[in-house]
């Protein structure tokens, strides 16, 4: 895919933020969502096998893979000569994270570029990932829970849509309250420091 205009001797690309015209190269004007999507289809990106890529509805642009990775849109940044220069990402299975420094708990997160908005915000891979494979969240207060229960595997299979009643009565969750008694209790006098 071409997203360069060829000004004699050298490439210059010419491309607003949510559109990428293409027609002097002979393409159409491309959306963000279908220059990601030809970015996902390409050799490059396909590297794995059977990867199936999907749009996310509520983050634009962005494409969730049933392997649990994350491909955001190419952006643009404009050039001092005139022109602007192309950032292609490439996708990511996203950064480890825990809520605290000592939490025993840990997921992956990515950071979204927002085309409006100077800098970035996280975003769960989890989320994302369910909401492009089994569609928007059901109800304001749904969770995504994950069947194995290994919040490091994001495979659209190994998640689903819950409430948060359902993901605290998980088997792990409650052998993991359980364990928590008497010398391994967090609140025992003499151990908080």
């Amino acid at each position: 895919m071409h997203l360069a205009l060829k000004c004699g001797e050298r490439e210059v690309l010419e491309a607003p933020p949510f559109t990428v015209d293409t027609t002097a190269v002979g393409g159409p004007i491309m959306s963000t969502n279908q220059v990601t999507q030809s970015l996902a289809d390409s050799q490059e990106y396909s590297s794995l096998p059977r990867e199936v890529w999907k749009h996310v509805p509520s983050e634009p642009g962005v494409l969730a893979s049933n392997m649990g990775r994350i491909l955001q849109p190419p952006s643009y940044t404009p050039m001092g000569n005139g022109g602007f220069r192309a950032y292609l990402p490439k996708p990511r299975l996203g950064q480890v994270s825990r809520s605290k420094k000592d939490a025993a708990h840990s997921y992956r997160i990515i950071m979204l570029r927002r085309d409006n908005k100077a800098g970035q915000s996280p975003r769960k891979v989890h989320q994302l990932v369910c909401e492009a494979f089994h569609g928007p969240r059901p109800f304001p207060k749904a969770v995504v829970i994950h069947l194995d229960e290994d919040a490091h595997n994001n495979k659209p299979e190994n998640l689903k849509w819950g409430t948060q009643k359902e993901n605290l009565n998980s088997d792990g969750f409650i052998a993991y309250c359980r364990g928590r008694t008497g010398e391994s209790n967090p609140f025992i006098k003499g151990t908080r420091q």
